[in-house]
């Protein structure tokens, strides 16, 4: 209640996961954001920024589930596995 109404589409989240609900610590975030803060994320660091791999999808253009398949089953660096392009109908992951 001391947040006030949800902003639509949002629901309430903590700023720091180790702490618990209180003003101080609470946003109102989209299910996105929300998913971009949890502690099963694997954080990828390239060029001096640090972001999800979902966010570097978004970021790159380059599908979710294939930066996944290359960071964790084909190994590959993070630089080759962001800067890489998909080529269309090739083994490429």
């Amino acid at each position: 209640s001391d947040m006030g109404r949800a902003p639509k589409g949002t629901t309430l989240e903590r700023k720091d996961n180790s702490k618990g609900y209180s003003k101080e610590n609470c946003i109102w975030a989209t299910m996105k954001d929300q998913s971009n803060n949890t502690r099963r994320n694997v954080l990828l660091k390239y060029n001096g920024e640090t972001l999800t791999i979902a966010q570097w999808a978004d970021k790159t253009g380059l599908k979710w589930l294939t930066l996944w398949q290359r960071i964790k089953y084909f190994k590959w660096p993070v630089s080759k596995a962001l800067t890489t392009p998909v080529i269309k109908g090739g083994s490429n992951p």
